[in-house]
């Protein structure tokens, strides 16, 4: 499993807020963490796209900007590249495949939930 929060100095809340993502994602995906960061090409690869998009949203909104794509990637031991073009994939999923924008918007309901 990928050292999470290894390289990457943070704000603990920030902490908070991309630990309350990832625990959010397995729980509507129905995945453990270990799944989540594992290196399998199967249904954790959805997940993991939303999770990127969520925390790539957060980044956004916060007053921190450096939810940078490396600094995604560094959290899933992933590089920038894969971050990138799997927020892509989370484009065209949330289009094209019902089950997947299903997840997704029950994942962004519940940490808007959260967040209230």
């Amino acid at each position: 499993m990928a050292a999470i929060f290894s390289s990457a100095p943070i704000p603990a809340d920030m902490n908070e807020e991309i630990k309350n993502i990832i625990d959010t994602a397995c729980m509507v995906f129905e995945l453990s963490k270990e799944d989540l960061y594992c290196s399998k090409q199967s249904r954790p690869v959805s997940a993991r796209a939303a999770v990127y998009h969520e925390i790539r949203k957060a980044g956004k909104v916060e007053k921190w900007n450096h939810y940078s794509l490396p600094f995604i990637g560094s959290l899933f031991g992933r590089d920038h590249s894969t971050v990138m073009y799997s927020l892509k994939k989370y484009q065209e999923w949330r289009e094209c495949d019902p089950e997947f924008r299903e997840l997704a918007e029950r994942v962004e309901k519940t940490l808007e939930t959260c967040e209230s």
